[in-house]
Order: structure tokens, then C-alpha cells, then sequence
């Protein structure tokens, strides 16, 4: 089906974060600890307001206790060395890592 106006409105504008969510939707479970790396931009909200009511804790890089804390981390348009986990989902710029 072809998309509408709207559809293509929220791709843009979220920068394709709702076809992402959709896919990560498939990835996590209820009883995963999720995180997301902070960023104040619309993307980030748009895919948190998505992955309701799967609590995503919103973290700082820079704070690596809480980084580690974490069984699944997603970061918006920055891959990242991440020791500690694998890539698992590299979609629309948007990367998901699972503690190894």
C-alpha cells in the first residue's frame, strides 16, 4: 500500500524513527532493561512515544555505570564502540546493541 501524505510527513520529520520503531518492537521484550542515548531532538522522542510501554531509559555517554546497567542500548545516527555489546540492528542510521 502505498503510503499517505502523513506517513511520509512522519518519516521525514522523524527522520524514518517510525519504521524503526516497528522493527525494534520485534527486538525487546518487557523484561529488557532499554536504554537510549540522550539527545533532546524529536527523533528521540518520536521513537520513545513508539516503544510505549516499554520503559526506555533515557542515559548520558558519558555516564558509563549507567551505560552498563543496560541489556539493550539504541543510538540515533552515531554508531558507537561499545565493548560490551554487539550490534544487532543497523537500520535508517539507527543502531541497537545487545550486551554481550
Amino acid at each position: 500500500m502505498k503510503p499517505t501524505l502523513v506517513d511520509q510527513i512522519i518519516e521525514r520529520d522523524t527522520m524514518a524513527q517510525n519504521l524503526v520503531a516497528k522493527d525494534i518492537g520485534t527486538l525487546i521484550s518487557k523484561s529488557d532493561s532499554v536504554c537510549i542515548f540522550w539527545s533532546w531532538d524529536l527523533p528521540v522522542k518520536y521513537l520513545l512515544y513508539q516503544l510505549y510501554p516499554q520503559q526506555v531509559k533515557v542515559i548520558a555517554e558519558s555516564n558509563q555505570s549507567n551505560v552498563n546497567q543496560c541489556q539493550i542500548l539504541i543510538s540515533q545516527f552515531k554508531k558507537r564502540n561499545l565493548l560490551k555489546y554487539k550490534l544487532i540492528y543497523n537500520r535508517y542510521n539507527t543502531f541497537v546493541y545487545l550486551k554481550k
